[in-house]
């Protein structure tokens, strides 16, 4: 579920801070990825990812990486069964894309376009193509914000997490998880 999760929102990062002749490097502090899960049919609980790191060349070349294990749920100990029972290899997510370095250095000060993004997630030795609706506005000359314009749904079996669920919702005495998961963010960008 967090691979998934922190898959999408990495790759909507991806789109938000390339222009010419600058890298452009994720602020994760002022930045937030978050999932949601619905449990037992009605009971609804957003979480979010608190290591991530991200870059964007001159040329557009974009790689994203988020540590799944930084997935905070609020409760200690579900962190701990989602890290042993989900998380089953590299704990790295990393997200590749390319963006036109030209579009976004036409963005104004003070404005910003929407734009879909094809993305590559590498989770735990799986490559999975993503696409995000995303929306990049330029806030500052040398800082952009690229956040989700609708939310992107990401399926645990597409990301080989199903049994890892299975596992946390039995410790858990929980009856049903959704095995589609909400992804959402805002994330800043900054050149250099």
């Amino acid at each position: 579920m967090r691979s998934a999760i922190f898959a999408s929102f990495t790759a909507a990062i991806l789109a938000a801070g390339p222009a010419l002749a600058v890298d452009w490097e994720l602020n994760a502090q002022k930045s937030i990825f978050a999932v949601g899960t619905i449990s037992n049919g009605d009971t609804g609980e957003t979480h979010r990812f608190t290591r991530m790191s991200g870059v964007v060349t001159p040329a557009g070349a974009v790689t994203v990486a988020a540590d799944l294990t930084s997935l905070s749920t609020g409760i200690e100990m579900r962190d701990d069964l989602i890290d042993t029972h989900v998380v089953t290899g590299d704990p790295i997510m990393k997200i590749r894309a390319n963006v036109d370095p030209e579009s976004l250095n036409a963005i104004p000060v003070g404005e910003g376009i929407t734009m879909e993004l094809g993305a590559i997630v590498s989770l735990m030795d799986r490559d999975i193509p993503v696409y995000l609706d995303v929306y990049v506005l330029r806030v500052e000359e040398w800082l952009m914000m690229v956040s989700s314009e609708t939310p992107t749904y990401v399926s645990f079996e597409e990301l080989g997490i199903n049994d890892g669920v299975d596992i946390l919702a039995g410790v858990g005495a929980v009856d049903t998880i959704t095995r589609v998961t909400p992804v959402t963010f805002r994330l800043l960008f900054e050149g250099f």
